[in-house]
């Protein structure tokens, strides 16, 4: 009796281990199928005063602005070419059946093969093309829900409402980022900051929270900082001061 207790005892122990043997070879099994399957995910980030260009595996050719990041697959498998934008980048897609969509905030940009900008930062995405036709639509919506883009139109959206499309005497004198220039269209004193920030990799801040909705159009090409912030002040009736590497705009008194 005391064998066949014994031997009894054991069974249940011999097949737990045969259950949990099972079940780690399903897992195994699963992840394996998910990394033959799911191609890798790429991420590509530029810090402050850095600009990046890269191509995809489709052949696309990717400009990336300073503090910004593309997700995007090793290769594209599916039906689309879909990638995912924070901040700012220039597309130059390559023509292919199948669509390239951008993922940026709430709205999504689609394509077949053209050539466009993307700001995407905060509550706010605007397009600009270049060349060809872009459809501008909301995350969950038809593309008839939102704008068709052609050359040289431009379109935003904030908080996925949508304004009509704008006509450009020319859009790559728009996207001035790409030569290192810098432009601002009726941008408010806030942004301004931040891009500021980004572009030349230092802290700019404004002393007053009221100054933030304060606009400014305007264009610099291959300016230093403090020529920048001078014609800013001048046109804004500002000041700015310098203290261990932080630039503060405040009124001028």
């Amino acid at each position: 009796r005391l064998h066949l207790s014994a031997s009894k005892a054991k069974t249940p122990v011999k097949w737990m281990r045969l259950a949990v043997a099972a079940s780690f070879l399903v897992v195994l099994t699963t992840v394996l199928w998910w990394q033959l399957t799911e191609p890798a995910s790429e991420l590509m980030i530029t810090g402050n005063a850095e600009t990046l260009e890269f191509t995809l595996a489709d052949g696309s050719v990717i400009e990336l602005n300073s503090g910004s990041a593309l997700e995007y697959p090793e290769t594209f498998s599916g039906d689309t070419r879909e990638v995912v934008l924070r901040g700012e980048a220039y597309f130059r897609i390559n023509p292919d059946r199948r669509p390239f969509i951008v993922h940026a905030g709430q709205t999504k940009i689609e394509v077949l093969g053209t050539r466009f900008n993307v700001f995407s930062r905060k509550q706010e995405t605007r397009v600009t093309v270049a060349h060809g036709r872009v459809a501008f639509y909301g995350q969950g919506k038809q593309r008839s829900d939102g704008v068709l883009l052609g050359k040289n139109e431009t379109a935003s959206a904030r908080a996925a409402v949508f304004q009509e499309a704008t006509l450009l005497a020319n859009a790559e004198d728009a996207i001035g980022w790409r030569q290192g220039r810098l432009v601002f269209t009726h941008s408010n004193l806030q942004d301004i900051a931040e891009e500021l920030t980004r572009r030349y990799d230092v802290q700019v801040q404004l002393d007053n929270p009221a100054l933030a909705n304060l606009t400014l159009s305007g264009s610099f090409r291959q300016k230093s900082l403090p020529q920048v912030l001078n014609a800013i002040c001048l046109a804004l009736d500002l000041e700015y001061r310098e203290a261990n590497g932080v630039y503060r705009i405040s009124k001028n008194n």
